[in-house]
């Protein structure tokens, strides 16, 4: 938890991925061994490589396995990709699915109060379509995608676009993240920011803010 003084907040910025949502995608780790005919160490590494640029929207996924293979097969350490085109991503993804509604019907008890509230999410293409489909992002004022901004978290520009689609000043919106590189981030930038561990310890903390009754 990190620890601020209390100011007014007027737009929440959740995260998604470990927050609303839960998904087993280290079910790729099997799956592209068997397939590149690789192990878990070289996967592991080139798909971190490149899973940034993927989240940016500089690539399709069927580019992103494309280009891990490739490498795999010039190092040594596998075959390239044997497939013209995968729903790899979006087949693991809803294969795991778990939605929290609990924190769902505490985002509708947010924008009851008045609460500007959005999405800041680093995604892949895929899974931001499975998740428009299902109707999740409805639930929000906006959302800020990093496949569809081109910025990704922890960097600083999208803390500031964030801001902008809340319509507030950056001091004046609160990020909700698992991760504590993004949060730490936001906080460097002047955004009011919170580590989200559980469901009970966030609404606690939007209680003392005053957000929720």
């Amino acid at each position: 938890m990190l620890l601020f003084k209390t100011r007014v907040v007027r737009a929440v910025l959740f995260d998604v991925g470990g927050v609303f949502v839960a998904a087993d995608m280290e079910r790729y780790v099997p799956i592209g061994c068997a397939l590149f005919r690789t192990t878990p160490e070289p996967l592991r590494r080139k798909v971190a490589a490149h899973l940034p640029l993927l989240e940016r929207g500089g690539m399709t996924s069927a580019q992103f396995w494309r280009l891990v293979g490739q490498e795999l097969w010039r190092d040594g350490e596998g075959e390239e990709w044997p497939l013209q085109d995968t729903n790899f991503w979006e087949d693991i993804f809803l294969a795991t699915l778990q939605v929290d509604g609990s924190l769902l019907h505490l985002v509708d008890q947010l924008r009851f109060q008045g609460v500007k509230v959005g999405v800041l999410s680093n995604t892949i293409a895929d899974h931001a379509h499975i998740l428009e489909t299902l109707g999740f992002y409805r639930r929000f004022d906006f959302s800020v995608l990093s496949c569809k901004v081109g910025l990704r978290k922890p960097q600083r520009e999208i803390y500031w676009l964030a801001a902008q689609m809340a319509g507030f000043p950056i001091e004046e919106c609160l990020l909700i993240d698992d991760q504590l590189p993004n949060v730490r981030a936001a906080k460097g930038q002047g955004m009011q920011s919170w580590h989200y561990r559980d469901f009970k310890g966030l609404r606690r903390e939007l209680e003392r803010l005053r957000l929720l009754n």
